[in-house]
């Protein structure tokens, strides 16, 4: 999955479905209002069903940006 997917993947699937395009790496989660425990949960679940790897809830907590979440996942591809 190239960036530019993953971007649209976690807007349409659980941050923002009706503003595509909006998100960058440089997102800080925070700053997004769509980004609650519900949408964690959701990532969790897009991680299992879309990308075939478990990620570990509090890792996905420490995550700061858009390109935290995407560190992560390309750490548990290449594992």
């Amino acid at each position: 999955m190239t960036k530019v997917e993953f971007l649209k993947q976690l807007e349409e699937q659980i941050i923002m479905p009706d503003d595509e395009g909006s998100l960058s790496t440089e997102t800080t989660l925070d700053q997004l209002d769509e980004w609650d425990s519900l949408a964690k949960v959701a990532f969790l679940a897009f991680s299992v069903r879309e990308l075939a790897i478990n990620l570990n809830p509090a890792q996905v907590d420490n995550c700061v940006t858009v390109q935290d979440l995407m560190n992560l996942v390309a750490e548990k591809i290449e594992a």
